[in-house]
């Protein structure tokens, strides 16, 4: 990590009522970034600068890929050093209407920060155009947070009234929680649709209006509803038109519950990402100063801690930040240099100095050229474009040489130190003494060259050493998700899918890290439950999001050609909807043969507890965190007919907080190990015998025995509310 005196700032690039932005360069990473400083007046302010400290410190404690990252505090200084981002989507509603696929795809992104938020028990309390960034990728973080809990009190947000949830000026509208947050992304989203032109739809809000924030309050709070969204924006598609219609109803119980089931009624499609100028990574060897593109600069005000206008008058207070001179000097110094006999040998030196740089430039790009050289070293590189290439050595202190010249890393990351290397094929050499040398072959293509680590070099065993464990690894059948993130510690993805269902029926597995946990039950035991005791799961493995389903099994079968018949493919419920439901009457061995298909096994029991309840215990007794047990959460018998097992992508409210849906309730779901009997069943031992552990429950058990430490057994042929799920182990990979 940085400190903050390693920040160098230049450029203001936003302006805040009681905040500057400056666009920043982290000389110890070597990366660009933004230092948003709280204003001398404010910084005197003890509560404002505790309150400016605590939307840092709320940031860097929930991260997520969909909201702005923090790097660093400079309490001192006022700084809060953050990513830099390219824009806002207030510079694209200025540029025009967005089209439907874009707009759908920014609901998608900031629904799902919302829902991290929201479970999370916090509000962001003003989300508007200003607050959603975009990053060198062209994805939407949300910025600009109000740091508020749900049953906590909240202010009205300063700046524009357009973007106001009418409950917080009239309670008749409802309580106020995260309905609020959808409203005002409902009302950004229909802003996105129409460009300059949305204000027009409402009396006195549109250009020349005399007082715009009171003709938005009374529209706000009033009995007036939106015309047909379908009227707005013609053509637009169905999932889009109703989730709008419904987040941006003026009654808070008309509007979706959750931000996940807003998500919900939006079709399940890529993201798809805004165009942004991509330039190429600089050479170490140049300026930290060089100037950034023009959408960088313009990621103004939507990073800073308000969006009030700015004050004449108020000046720059950035310690590192160039002074700008008065008007009068500047003119007097134009005066100057405009004589002739100034301004002519000027421009003859300008002209004699340019051709000299010119040939310097040349020759340090062409080395290839340079017949003498004394004193100087050349880089053997002609390239004029540098990629930052990852890559993470074992052990780290190897040197590492590229076409026979050793290079130093340009600084570190999550993935890995980073090297600026020129794009193209290069033959490298990663040595050190008393190891086995390995020479990889990088490929460069481009800017968003992807990570070429890890590598591990091995000790020769001729030299006493004990050979160092393989780094962790995956099997092939399986591979990382489109935009994943890396986990820093295994240098592997926290998403995977199977490579073999990915096109007709993807099943997407996430990481789950060892940690210590609290295994069975401290108290009463319900039958079958085990007392509690310390336990630590012995690898680090990636368990399905949701149950394996009848569609997956099918192409298992079909690929294997094992199972062809059987009880699996039955049906309960609708017709249709059987393909997407999990599959049950499957057996233990066919479960089995199914997981080792993919790359994997069916999870021990420990394995399957500790992803429900988590290291701290929060999936106690139900894995979404939360003491709510209804319907909503967990398709479980509640005293009516037994209605049968639902989609395995249903029943959003009842996931845990990494993502795993239906773990009580829907299917009971094998485990691998033989079941060890439970509270009250040491009679029964002899019966057991051979029989595998299932978990989970499933439709057909009571929602008043329903926990996460519930537990079972049944007969290898399995029963038709038993189905699976599938882990993979992480291979060499210690705890």
């Amino acid at each position: 990590m940085s400190s903050p005196n390693s920040i160098e700032t230049f450029e203001e690039i936003g302006r805040g009522e009681n905040t500057i932005v400056y666009r920043a360069h982290d000389l110890t990473l070597n990366r660009q970034v933004a230092v948003k400083q709280l204003s001398p007046q404010a910084q005197r302010d003890e509560r404002m600068l505790e309150q400016f400290l605590k939307e840092a410190q709320f940031l860097a404690q929930h991260q997520d890929e969909n909201i702005l990252t923090v790097y660093s505090v400079d309490r001192s200084r006022g700084w809060i050093v953050m990513e830099m981002m390219e824009g806002t989507l207030a510079d694209k509603v200025a540029q025009g209407p967005l089209s439907f696929d874009l707009v759908r795809s920014v609901l998608q992104q900031v629904l799902r920060a919302l829902n991290f938020l929201h479970r999370k028990g916090k509000l962001h309390g003003k989300v508007r155009p200003s607050n959603l960034l975009i990053n060198s990728e062209g994805r939407v973080k949300l910025s600009d947070f109000e740091e508020v809990g749900v049953d906590a009190e909240i202010r009205v947000p300063t700046g524009s009234m357009k973007y106001l949830a009418p409950e917080l000026l009239k309670s008749e509208f409802g309580p106020f929680g995260p309905a609020l947050d959808l409203y005002c992304l409902g009302f950004t989203a229909l802003e996105l649709l129409k460009g300059p032109s949305f204000d027009s739809l409402f009396p006195g809000t549109g250009v020349g209006a005399i007082d715009a924030n009171t003709a938005w309050m009374r529209w706000h709070t009033s009995d007036d509803e939106l015309p047909p969204i379908r009227q707005i924006a013609p053509g637009i598609p169905d999932d889009l038109a109703t989730v709008i219609e419904k987040m941006t109803k003026k009654h808070v119980a008309e509007r979706p519950a959750t931000a996940q089931k807003a998500l919900d009624l939006l079709r399940d499609v890529p993201i798809k990402s805004f165009e942004v100028a991509a330039e190429p990574v600089s050479k170490p060897a140049e300026s930290a100063s060089k100037p950034t593109s023009t959408n960088a600069a313009t990621a103004t005000a939507a990073a800073a801690a308000s969006t009030a206008p700015t004050r004449s008058g108020t000046t720059s207070s950035a310690k590192s930040s160039p002074a700008k001179p008065s008007a009068k000097s500047s003119q007097s110094l134009n005066d100057f240099l405009g004589k002739p006999y100034v301004l002519y040998p000027l421009c003859a030196l300008i002209l004699i100095g340019a051709v000299i740089v010119g040939l310097k430039l040349r020759a340090a790009r062409h080395p290839e050229e340079i017949t003498e050289v004394q004193n100087e070293e050349i880089a053997k590189f002609p390239s004029e474009e540098l990629v930052e290439v990852h890559i993470k050595v074992t052990p780290d202190d190897a040197i590492i040489s590229i076409d026979g010249q050793e290079i130093e890393s340009a600084g570190q990351t999550k993935l890995g130190k980073y090297y600026n290397i020129p794009v193209g094929e290069h033959k490298a050499l990663i040595s050190k003494e008393g190891y086995k040398s390995l020479e990889p072959v990088l490929k460069v293509q481009s800017v968003n060259e992807l990570p070429l680590g890890p590598f591990q070099l091995v000790q020769r065993q001729d030299q006493g050493n004990e050979m160092p464990d393989p780094r962790p690894a995956l099997p092939t059948q399986v591979r990382g998700v489109k935009d994943a993130e890396i986990d820093p510690e295994l240098n592997l993805p926290t998403r995977i899918e199977v490579v073999a269902l990915a096109e007709k029926a993807p099943l997407v597995l996430v990481l789950i890290k060892p940690a210590n946990f609290k295994y069975g039950v401290e108290g009463d035991l319900q039958p079958g439950e085990l007392a509690a005791e310390d336990r630590l799961p012995e690898r680090p493995y990636y368990l399905a999001t949701t149950e394996t389903t009848n569609e997956q099994f099918e192409q298992f079968a079909e690929a294997t050609k094992q199972f062809q018949e059987g009880a699996w493919l039955t049906t309960w419920g609708e017709a249709g909807s059987a393909a997407n439901q999990p599959i049950r009457d499957v057996s233990w061995e066919a479960s089995q043969a199914f997981c080792n298909w993919a790359g994997g096994d069916l999870p021990t029991e420990v394995e399957w507890e500790f992803a429900a309840r988590g290291a701290e215990g929060a999936g106690f007794p139900y894995p979404w965190g939360s003491p709510m047990l209804d319907m909503e959460h967990a398709n479980l018998f509640f005293g009516s007919d037994i209605a049968g097992p639902v989609a395995v992508d249903s029943l959003p409210s009842g996931a845990t907080p990494t993502g795993l849906s239906h773990l009580l309730g829907n299917v009971a779901e094998w485990c691998s190990d033989i079941y060890a009997p439970g509270h009250g069943e040491q009679a029964q031992a002899a019966s057991f015998a051979d029989q595998h552990a299932i978990r989970g429950c499933s439709f057909a058990k009571s929602s008043d025995d329903a926990r996460v430490t519930w537990r079972a057994t049944e007969k290898a042929s399995g029963a038709d509310d038993i189905g699976f799920r599938l882990m993979i182990p992480v291979a060499n990979a210690k705890k």
